[in-house]
């Protein structure tokens, strides 16, 4: 019987794949690689990290925001001085120059280049002519993805670039910040200063898409034709922010987007209709959905009234939903100017909104659509730069704190005792929680958590995780529930919550941002005031009825950030934007657990190479492994596979199926926008020997000639520096060590074949 273990990456990047024993020797035409086992590391250590915080602006976000810059400053601080961990414990440093407790080190190595960013949700009106987020409207109604810094003023920033830049080692000229203290403080301030007077219409996911990856941005967005086909048209490219991306955005570095939002996500498109979703004008009410949208918004027949019906669908002239006394239209009654984004395509006909599955191909593909071309082009978050060198599409991460009970996204000991620690996105898949917090919106199928499900009229049923049953709208006690309290009473225009937390208690007038306000002449939209719904924000933490003075914070389902999220798999980090601790000092308070989880997420990466488990070595204890590295790269346009590097020579025949095989599985080859698999140049990197190989093992700098070893100084038959793993989590302290220039070499992919060995 033969056994066999793959190590496969793409540029830079490398897996450990472990298959069960082999019945049978691998063969070219049939390579056997089922029952796989997959965890990534990496072959060099990521010394950058570029960290684009989108923070929402719209009205109820300032105690969000105050709770996310009281938790900045520890993201700071895990990052550049991080915590020692062994024998079962966490203990912080005063300084990444304190040494770790005996039995104790470092988590990771700390982090000495660090770009620090913050853009809003608001994006404006989208064309619209008439709206409340035009740019002459009060307060921040169109920060355009922007820094921060670039549209606010008394801010912070490196050189005026909009964004920090945390640099100890004085590598930039001139030299960036050097006090994680006063970078901590900066960070914050850019926080606060995003505000609550943004647009209501939360572009949360395209605010990161425009910024990080949309290939050309718009200058500006207008309206043509008549009604009503009016169509929006992006005009122009904006260079100002894609100057600001160039500076922020490093080809070789560990990229980390983290959403602050306590709605769901409302990207409206910047073609086509997408101007009537943010027309806010008092008679410009949505054309309703035809009755096929009323049995199945996926339906190709459900269109809006005014529309011309394909083929095979009913005329909105005969059919009897178009016909009504509006005459297709919606009243105000039914289209309240602030739900536009609630289930479009059912109400309306026409999904305003751009497709989820444009973010996660944003944070996954390496080709994107441009508008500027009509076609794909490189996704700017993955394109090589001037030296060659691209990011690795696992280096990419996307965390939310979002509109979600903290009880379905945590651990099993958080739902019983104190503090808060979140399930990884594994985690969540592994237990079916995606279920539970999102359904699947391709069949209709609504979360399982009642908590979650968007809705205007209160809802029933009770929470799968916790038992807790929702509560009805005329409770007077506020948490009655554990979750939200309970249910508001409907008033055509506000969403049930997802969740409700506590708050210092803030007196609301009748003109002011808050979720309290009493009645208002003034204001016709609020004339009966919030009061009227028995909102559980509204009543003492004792019960009774509402009050004009909020005493809870709030959150509305996040649906569509949390598709995003699990789509793009193991990359996702999930948090509450309802926090569970509420007491500062206490363990879990505010948005820590959050940036806890953001760290712990990018601790496997930022550690390096670290190997999941031992590998099983040569017997003749030479420190060995009866491997063989096989670097797959495309063959330039006119160019041919060439093997003569040092230290490298053609793949052998069982090899190359193996690996044409396993990178075909992993959609690298025979792919869109892929290579076909034959195309590929395979050539076989030596395992360093003698003297290299001593040099490998154990000298910190390591030989000059191309090649590999394996490090593992503890356990079984230890081999190497224990210095080398030293930064690897307790059970990874083994490691794969790439020497020498090019190892692998830029842009192809590693691939370790290892026919005889096991791990243990």
């Amino acid at each position: 019987m033969r056994r066999a273990l793959l190590l496969t990456g793409v540029s830079g990047c490398i897996s450990v794949l472990a298959s069960a024993c082999l019945d049978r020797p691998v063969v070219p035409t049939e390579p056997r690689t089922s029952n796989l086992y997959v965890e990534p590391i990496r072959t060099e250590v990521i010394d950058k990290l570029d960290l684009l915080f989108m923070i929402d602006n719209s009205q109820s976000m300032g105690d969000k925001q105050r709770l996310l810059a009281e938790a900045v400053p520890q993201l700071v601080d895990r990052l550049v001085v991080p915590r020692c961990v062994g024998n079962g414990m966490v203990q912080a440093r005063g300084s990444v120059d304190e040494k770790c407790p005996p039995g104790m080190q470092p988590e990771f190595r700390a982090v000495r280049d660090i770009h620090v960013a913050v853009i809003t949700s608001s994006l404006g009106a989208h064309g619209a002519r008439n709206s409340f987020c035009s740019p002459g409207d009060a307060g921040h109604p169109d920060d355009r993805a922007m820094l921060l810094p670039s549209v606010r003023t008394g801010l912070t920033s490196y050189q005026g670039s909009g964004f920090l830049a945390w640099d100890p080692d004085g590598k930039l000229n001139p030299p960036g910040e050097t006090n994680a203290q006063r970078l901590g403080t900066d960070f914050a301030e850019m926080v606060k200063s995003a505000y609550e007077d943004g647009c209501g219409y939360e572009a949360s996911l395209e605010a990161w898409y425009r910024f990080l990856i949309d290939p050309a941005p718009p200058a500006a967005l207008v309206v043509t034709g008549a009604p009503p086909n009016e169509q929006t048209v992006a005009m122009g490219v904006d260079e100002a922010l894609l100057a600001q991306r160039q500076a922020f955005l490093r080809p070789d570095s560990l990229v980390a987007i983290m959403m602050l939002t306590d709605e769901n996500d409302c990207s409206i498109r910047d073609d086509g209709w997408g101007h009537m979703a943010a027309d806010t004008h008092n008679d410009s009410f949505m054309w309703r959905g035809n009755s096929a949208c009323a049995k199945d918004p996926n339906d190709p027949c459900c269109l809006p009234c005014v529309a011309a019906a394909p083929e095979g669908c009913i005329a909105h002239t005969a059919d009897p939903v178009c016909q009504g006394a509006a005459g297709g239209r919606l009243g105000s009654k039914e289209d309240a100017l602030n739900q536009r984004c609630l289930e479009n395509k059912r109400r309306f006909g026409y999904d305003f909104l751009y497709p989820t599955s444009r973010y996660i191909a944003g944070l996954t593909q390496k080709k994107v659509p441009s508008r500027a071309t009509g076609g794909l082009v490189d996704n700017p978050l993955f394109a090589p730069g001037p030296t060659g060198v691209s990011r690795d599409v696992g280096l990419v991460y996307l965390a939310g704190i979002v509109g979600v009970p903290w009880q379905d996204i945590a651990d099993d000991a958080s739902l019983t005792g104190g503090g808060l620690r979140y399930l990884t996105a594994r985690q969540l898949a592994e237990r079916k929680r995606w279920d539970v917090l999102v359904g699947d919106p391709a069949t209709n199928t609504p979360p399982s958590d009642p908590f979650m499900r968007e809705s205007l009229a209160p809802r029933s049923g009770t929470n799968p995780i916790t038992g807790d049953a929702i509560a009805p709208e005329t409770s007077t006690n506020p948490r009655q529930n554990a979750i939200n309290g309970h249910e508001q009473k409907p008033n055509g225009t506000d969403l049930q919550l997802a969740c409700t937390f506590a708050l210092d208690p803030q007196p609301c007038a009748a003109d002011g941002r808050c979720d309290c306000r009493p009645p208002s002449e003034e204001d016709p939209v609020n004339a009966p005031g919030d009061l009227a719904s028995n909102s559980p924000l509204c009543q003492p933490p004792g019960g009774g009825p509402a009050e004009p003075t909020q005493y809870f914070g709030k959150a509305y389902p996040g649906l569509r950030p949390l598709e995003v999220l699990k789509g793009i798999g193991d990359a996702a980090i999930v948090a509450s934007i309802c926090p569970k601790v509420q007491e500062k000092g206490q363990p879990g308070y505010g948005y820590e657990p959050a940036v806890d989880a953001l760290v712990d997420r990018l601790r496997d990466v930022l550690s390096g190479r670290c190997l999941p488990r031992p590998l099983a070595v040569a017997s003749n204890a030479s420190g060995e492994l009866p491997c063989v590295v096989v670097e797959a790269a495309a063959v330039p346009q006119g160019g041919a596979c060439s093997c003569e590097l040092q230290s490298r020579s053609p793949a052998s025949t069982e090899a190359s199926a193996l690996v044409r095989s396993r990178l075909k599985g992993r959609l690298e080859c025979d792919a869109p926008n892929k290579p076909a698999c034959e195309s590929l140049c395979l050539c076989e990197l030596a395992q360093s020997t003698g003297d290299a190989l001593t040099q490998c093992l154990n000298d910190v700098q390591g030989p000059d000639v191309p090649g590999y070893c394996y490090v593992h100084p503890f356990g079984d038959s230890p081999s190497g520096n224990a210095d080398l793993v030293a930064n690897c989590e307790e059970g990874k302290k083994q490691l794969l060590r790439f020497v020498g220039k090019d190892t692998p070499r830029p842009g192809a992919t590693a691939v370790i074949a290892c026919l005889g060995a096991t791990l243990h």
